[in-house]
């Protein structure tokens, strides 16, 4: 997968996704079956599906730019989240995921 720093010249936006064309065209000629190039969004879909991307994430064409309600409902999360890491459950779940020693 690849999303590269947005970038205004269209020549320059080809670069990254050229590059990892290339590692899955040399993991492919070392014996892997590798089908798949996840690689660009919205401001840069041409670029990606020039240089061979297979899936590109394009939600912002699609439902516009993110808006303050979305800001908030992040807030909102994280503030659920913290309600909860209080909870019993919520430390089991935290607890669970730590890292090992």
């Amino acid at each position: 997968m690849c999303i590269p720093p947005p970038q205004a010249d269209e020549a320059l936006q080809h670069e990254p996704f050229r590059r990892l064309r290339e590692v899955l065209l040399d993991l492919n000629r070392g014996g892997h079956s590798l089908d798949t190039l996840s690689m660009g969004m919205s401001a840069d879909l041409e670029a990606a599906i020039a240089e061979g991307a297979t899936i590109v994430r394009v939600g912002t064409a699609i439902f516009g730019p993110r808006t303050e309600y979305g800001e908030r409902t992040m807030a909102h999360c994280l503030h659920r989240r913290r309600q909860h890491d209080d909870e019993p459950r919520g430390r089991l779940v935290r607890a669970a995921l730590r890292p090992g020693p």
